[in-house]
């Protein structure tokens, strides 16, 4: 005889209903496993593995951590170091991350706090030299509300330095329990160009960037871990 729902011990239920879900969850590992080239993905395992296990290089774990959390905003100075290929010595100068109210994904302007000269403007991001053939890149895995915020695996600003070249910073981004937003090392580059026609006749070229070249490299710390 075929039984019904209600007939079904309750006891029954209850596993049944833990083990679904342990089986949703399972499959929701494997999921991000089996889609690992993604940049969405792989951001989406590490939080959902353990979303305090970020890292920088100050040597000091997020569970030691007793300071105060640093922020991108006005209340946290930074440390920005630069060292380009060519040369040797290595810029040091600090500055603040000001952030714009409202705006997804989080955005703003970088200033020097020395004399509050506006760099340029920064903006955390998937990766912008990514390129794969997985629609899952950039095709909007985020869902908002599994997690407080969306965990945007880069921070980016571009720059004008004082040779005038306009430099990109990339840097990876993280977020400790402790430590709040950790920044890493990343790298400085800038645009490669080519002249090209604009029209099939030839009467007009223009510059359109082909490729970017790495120039040097950069790292950020909050100035109280520096």
């Amino acid at each position: 005889l075929l039984r019904s729902r209600s007939m079904v011990p309750s006891t029954s239920r209850s596993l049944h209903a833990r083990s679904s879900t342990s089986i949703r969850r399972a499959g929701f590992r494997t999921f991000i496993r089996r889609h690992s080239r993604s940049v969405h993905a792989q951001c989406l395992f590490k939080a959902f593995s353990n979303p305090s296990d970020s890292s920088n290089d100050d040597g000091e774990g997020d569970d030691k951590y007793s300071g105060p959390k640093a922020t991108l905003d006005a209340t946290t100075t930074w440390v920005m170091r630069t060292k380009m290929k060519d040369d040797e010595s290595a810029n040091t100068t600090r500055v603040v991350f000001d952030c714009d109210e409202g705006y997804e994904p989080p955005q703003g302007v970088v200033r020097t706090v020395d004399d509050g000269t506006e760099l340029g403007r920064w903006l955390l991001c998937e990766d912008p030299d990514a390129k794969s053939e997985n629609p899952l890149d950039g095709g909007g895995l985020w869902i908002f509300g599994l997690f407080d915020e969306p965990l945007y695996p880069f921070l980016v600003f571009t720059y004008v330095d004082d040779a005038g070249v306009e430099l990109r910073a990339k840097v990876p981004h993280g977020r400790g329990k402790r430590r709040g937003t950790v920044l890493d090392g990343g790298f400085l580059t800038r645009k490669v160009t080519a002249n090209v026609n604009a029209d099939q006749f030839g009467m007009s070229r223009v510059d359109v960037v082909v490729r970017r070249e790495g120039v040097g490299e950069v790292h950020l710390k909050p100035v109280d871990r520096y």
